[in-house]
């Protein structure tokens, strides 16, 4: 499977069908239960997170080790997009190194089209005396409102014969930061070419700083934005360049989008408003405009 096969699957809503799918074409020895099976929300703080917790299925990977898939209904109100540690909490104690050596669990709720899915795993060293490593934990969010396109490149990525350090290597967020510095020098070479196109008298320290300021916002945007503070659309960026793409008014991005939203951004008061988007003023000069007058209309 590719990533461009795996990367429209992972933007839809939650469906365990979809997955019951795909999870057989990423993984080895993949088990599908006919009934999922129901573990027992005991204590009052799970009580107090999820409704359900269920077991839809098992794989045993290259290695012999055993990941357990699970499916967990969040409560209302519960911040599924944001709580970590709490939704980890839940799944960490069905992971007892005989059944099962780690867990990819499916965090569900009601009326939220984005889901999360988190693995986790679990290792006991034998050395005089045995000692449990702590728990990994790395997570997804997915669904509509997300690009998808890390998950998709990772799970695509996965061997045939995938043992559990493949899929931790999956989920790691220390490759992902590498991934992203690499992703982040090649985006300042492509925005320092575009920006000495269109100013030719502009020193080299002059379009640098410009293409660093540019992708620091957008970066800081972009945390904004999963914050659901863009006009509530987690994927309010791209919504609009994708917008723009298809307008076919030529490269107009920058001029028609980003610069009035930095400021609106940037400015209090009504003045600055862009119709129909509810924005906040978030200050502090990081959306100042520096140059004024000397962007060019063709930037």
């Amino acid at each position: 499977m590719t990533s461009s096969d795996c990367q429209p699957q992972l933007q839809q809503p939650y469906r365990r069908e979809t997955w019951q799918t795909l999870l057989p074409q990423l993984l080895p020895g993949v088990e599908l239960f006919a009934q999922p099976q129901n573990f027992p929300l005991t204590s009052e703080r799970e009580l107090a997170i999820a409704t359900a917790r269920r077991q839809f299925g098992a794989a045993t990977l290259a290695d012999g080790k055993r990941i357990a898939f699970y499916e967990i209904e969040v409560a209302p109100g519960i911040q599924l997009l944001s709580n970590r540690v709490g939704l980890r909490n839940l799944i960490a104690r069905c992971i007892d190194e005989v059944s099962a050596h780690a867990v990819l669990a499916f965090f569900v709720q009601p009326g939220l089209n984005s889901y999360r899915l988190t693995y986790a795993a679990k290792e006991s060293t034998l050395n005089v005396e045995t000692r449990e490593t702590a728990t990994r934990r790395f997570t997804y969010i997915l669904g509509p409102s997300e690009s998808c396109r890390t998950a998709a490149q990772r799970f695509a990525g996965l061997p045939a014969a995938a043992k559990l350090s493949d899929l931790t290597d999956a989920f790691s967020v220390e490759k992902l930061n590498k991934e992203f510095f690499a992703d982040f020098c090649r985006s300042f070479d492509l925005v320092s070419k575009e920006i000495r196109k269109h100013h030719a008298k502009w020193s080299d320290a002059e379009v640098e700083c410009e293409a660093q300021t540019i992708l620091d916002r957008l970066v800081f945007l972009y945390f904004v934005q999963r914050k659901g503070w863009l006009n509530r659309q987690r994927d309010y960026l791209f919504r609009h360049f994708r917008e723009q793409h298809a307008s076919k008014a030529g490269h107009t991005y920058f001029q028609q989008f980003l610069r009035p939203l930095f400021v609106k951004l940037s400015t209090e008061g009504s003045q600055a408003d862009i119709p129909g988007h509810d924005l906040p003023f978030l200050n502090g000069g990081l959306f100042n405009d520096e140059y004024g007058d000397d962007q060019s209309d063709e930037a």
